[in-house]
């Protein structure tokens, strides 16, 4: 009796069927994926398998989402790099991140402040209405947040300030009270507190 076509992506009810697709999606030959999944070392039983409309699916699908991982794996290494030819660092952005907040709270305009302090407890981990220290550093994040940062640091500039044009939500502060003291729960010597830019690291 002969499996249904399921959907790729869900592992083979089947499960020799389901190691032999993944030894083969790994660029295993046929006779050595047939021993390392429970089955007797044959060429006909490999080239039958290989033609089970599931397993073929199964293969297909297990060898893109391989070759995406390694692509993004890559990207990452790379934007990684960049990064670190430019100097950015997670203390670097965090520094200009709190000057922008003392600029624009001088200046009289809270939006920005208030737009910076969210993107401050995003980096650190605080959560809205967390009085607590800073959360430990969370995972690395994707290299393209790099962009995003980027980009709110220089929508941040004091000469072009638009409380509109902001693209994240504005915390909510009602005075310059509640601004001080949620600058006084940012660190300010930990360098290694955020090592957000180093996602080398596969688990």
């Amino acid at each position: 009796m002969t499996e249904g076509v399921p959907n790729k992506d869900i592992p083979l009810q089947n499960a020799r069927h389901e190691l032999y697709a993944q030894h083969r999606a790994l660029g295993m030959p046929g006779l050595d994926a047939c021993a390392a999944s429970g089955f007797q070392r044959s060429s006909d039983l490999a080239i039958r398998l290989d033609e089970r409309p599931e397993i073929m699916l199964r293969m297909q699908f297990l060898s893109e989402l391989r070759n995406q991982q390694i692509a993004d794996r890559r990207r990452q290494a790379e934007q990684h790099n960049e990064a670190s030819e430019l100097g950015v660092t997670s203390r670097w952005v965090l520094e200009r991140l709190k000057d922008n907040v003392d600029l624009a709270q001088d200046a009289g305009q809270f939006g920005a402040a208030n737009s910076s302090l969210k993107l401050i407890a995003d980096l650190i981990g605080m959560k809205a209405g967390d009085n607590s220290k800073p959360a430990e550093a969370q995972p690395a994040l994707p290299g393209d947040r790099l962009d995003e940062f980027a980009r709110a640091l220089n929508d941040l500039d004091l000469g072009d300030i638009d409380d509109g044009q902001f693209m994240l939500d504005e915390l909510d502060a009602s005075d310059d009270e509640a601004l001080q003291q949620a600058l006084s729960e940012i660190p300010e010597d930990d360098p290694e507190d955020l090592p957000f830019l180093n996602p080398g690291e596969d688990k």
